[in-house]
């Protein structure tokens, strides 16, 4: 079972660097101040996450940024508590093909949502959310540390071993904000 699943890991890894060498955007370093619409990819595990996302949406979109969260529930089916919402959409394993990759309405929307930042908020590698950063057209892609990583995010944040999420929005909401792009003449 183990062997499977190292097969199923590395096939996905395999398409998605090969889907990314054909994924033309356009990249650019863009603060926290100057972005209008961005997208929040998260891994939903309990209320407590669920809150933490919902609080710094809120915090996003009273800064008058458009903001749509996705979030990926580990189980076969949305129970009656994931429903879709205004600023929110959730996909479940049902919505994976057979090694992993993420697909429905919501998800193809996601992607092709021209936004200037996308921000992978989960704390532990999780392949579709990763499939959906690093498919988007995002101008700015962020995610977490990880030496596999790099070549699907733009900027990557460091958080410690056992890091609950609402510290770790915390710490990307705080880089985010300090980042100064060089103007582009």
């Amino acid at each position: 079972m183990e062997i499977l699943k190292k097969i199923k890991h590395s096939i996905a890894r395999y398409y998605l660097k090969n889907k990314l060498t054909k994924n033309t955007r356009e990249r650019r370093l863009i603060s926290l101040k100057d972005a209008k619409d961005i997208g929040i990819l998260y891994l939903l595990t309990n209320n407590q996450d669920y809150m933490a996302i919902s609080k710094f949406v809120k915090l996003l979109q009273d800064q008058n940024k458009r903001v749509k969260a996705l979030g990926f529930v580990k189980q076969k089916h949305l129970t009656n508590r994931f429903l879709p919402k205004l600023s929110f959409d959730f996909f479940s394993k049902k919505d994976l093909n057979w090694y992993g990759k993420p697909s429905n309405v919501f998800i193809k929307d996601f992607i092709e949502k021209d936004f200037d930042i996308i921000i992978d908020m989960s704390l532990q590698d999780n392949y579709p959310l990763q499939y959906i950063s690093g498919v988007s057209k995002a101008r700015l892609k962020v995610g977490r540390f990880g030496e596999n990583n790099s070549y699907i995010y733009d900027v990557m944040i460091q958080n410690k071993k056992n890091t609950r999420l609402d510290k770790y929005i915390n710490e990307v909401h705080h880089y985010l904000s300090i980042l100064k792009p060089k103007n582009n003449v």
